[in-house]
């Protein structure tokens, strides 16, 4: 949940989203706040939630390079369960499929803001094959990546 409150709070990330994206936003944002009401908020040990959270800072900076759950766990020093399960329960998703949506959002804004093109966006954030790239975008926005520039 907090992921997808900075994504809505942050200006930048904010004035890029469409009218649709920003619906979609909040509508991911109302369902994990009523997973955690059903099904009841997930607690961690303090330190837990800030090593999981560390592993998050580090794929965010690191979004170019192939990052592996074992690399986040010698990094962390968590057991895979518990940063599996951690992730699940604080980012709404298993951690290759958080990896996945950060590095398609970050490269529509490089494409969006940074006047990238659509092959060197897909580049800086890790990925080598441009099919899987342009079909993940389209997954996760709708639009393929050239069609962000019409």
């Amino acid at each position: 949940m907090n992921f997808v409150l900075n994504q809505l709070l942050n200006e930048a990330y904010f004035q890029s989203f469409s009218k649709l994206m920003l619906e979609g936003k909040t509508l991911e944002l109302l369902t994990l706040f009523l997973q955690q009401f059903v099904v009841g908020k997930t607690t961690f040990p303090n330190m837990d939630e800030n090593l999981i959270l560390e592993s998050h800072q580090y794929i965010a900076s690191n979004l170019d390079t192939n990052i592996t759950i074992s690399e986040l766990i010698r990094k962390t020093g968590l057991n895979e369960h518990k940063l599996q399960k951690g992730f699940k329960a604080l980012f709404g998703n298993t951690i290759q499929k958080h990896i996945k949506k950060l590095r398609i959002q970050k490269a529509r804004q490089l494409i969006m803001q940074e006047s990238l093109s659509v092959s060197e966006a897909a580049y800086r954030v890790g990925y080598v094959n441009l099919s899987h790239f342009a079909t993940a975008f389209r997954r996760e926005f709708g639009v393929l990546p050239h069609e962000l520039k019409k």
